[in-house]
């Protein structure tokens, strides 16, 4: 493999999430979250929002505002996650007694949770445009093996 070939191929790979949370997970994610439920502390969930690897999720407790963070557990929260399940790691400055009910509703909930595996990183792409850059890659490189080649035989052809 060329090596123009091989940088393309891996600038590919990186564009990849290896965990993205798919559409139609919303519903499951507010209901382990608490929506509509008496939660610790006079805590109530405010809302959330997803960003393809991670879920945002706001709660108020009396006057404060908390924020808790989900990702996948290799996600990009994980490294200062307060809890973690099979599915989630949970990162935030939560009450304890909050952030222990959701860890346990998670943990309750996670088996009809579904990430998605190996999922362009660019939102603005769909499957027939992401073709394009590989094809471009391949095309530069066959054009970079012509030119090498022609060179190589004018070369060898001046040769004594």
């Amino acid at each position: 493999m060329s090596p123009l070939l091989l940088a393309a191929t891996l600038a590919l790979a990186a564009d990849v999430d290896p965990h993205v949370i798919p559409p139609g997970q919303e519903a499951l994610l507010a209901a382990m979250l608490g929506k509509d439920l008496a939660l610790p502390g006079g805590c109530r969930w405010t809302g959330a929002s997803i960003d393809r690897t991670t879920v945002a999720s706001h709660f108020t407790c009396g006057d404060r505002e908390h924020l808790l963070t989900l990702c996948h557990p290799s996600g990009p929260c994980a490294a200062s996650a307060a809890a973690t399940t099979n599915a989630f790691a949970l990162s935030g400055d939560l009450p304890a007694p909050l952030l222990e009910v959701l860890a346990q509703r998670l943990r309750e909930g996670e088996s009809t949770f579904l990430w998605a595996e190996g999922v362009s990183a660019t939102p603005e792409r769909d499957e027939r445009s992401s073709v394009w850059p590989a094809v471009g890659v391949v095309a530069a490189a066959l054009g970079v093996g012509v030119l090498v080649a022609s060179l190589t035989r004018r070369w060898l052809a001046r040769r004594p």
